[in-house]
């Protein structure tokens, strides 16, 4: 099961776009829509070190940046103007974090997990505040 938190903020000057768990892994995804955008984002401080997910992928309009200005072990997810997605990392697989060969190609293994659990704490902590941390516990099946 997997859990994904747009916008996801905590007290972290780190503010992902989309912040997704799964067991162990943690993904951020950092949209851009232009190219100053894209390029600004590599001077934040928490881009220099550290920073959350174990896996970091830029979505951005097909076309605005080449594969081979992201930073090192940066994955690219292009979107056309009709929204269909272009992956340029294993797109038929659904179990790619688990290729050896792409974990030491793409994975960060100093990241910072103090942040990846704050931002899941303010995600619970709102469930509580309205009232609905009592669902997590109820049954769940995801086809209904």
């Amino acid at each position: 099961m997997e859990s994904h938190f747009p916008g996801a903020r905590s007290i972290d000057p780190e503010c992902p776009d989309v912040l997704g768990f799964r067991s162990d892994n943690c993904v951020v995804i950092e949209c851009k829509v232009s190219r100053s955008d894209f390029l600004a984002d590599r001077k934040k401080k928490h881009r220099q070190q550290g920073g959350m997910g174990r896996y970091r992928i830029f979505c951005v309009p097909k076309g605005l940046i080449k594969a081979e200005e992201l930073p090192e072990r940066w994955l690219l997810l292009e979107v056309t103007d009709k929204g269909i997605c272009y992956p340029n990392f294993h797109p038929n697989s659904l179990r790619w974090y688990m290729n050896t060969e792409f974990r030491t190609k793409h994975e960060f293994d100093c990241r910072d997990l103090r942040a990846e659990m704050r931002v899941m704490y303010m995600a619970l902590s709102r469930l509580t505040l309205r009232g609905l941390f009592e669902s997590i516990y109820e049954p769940f099946n995801p086809l209904d």
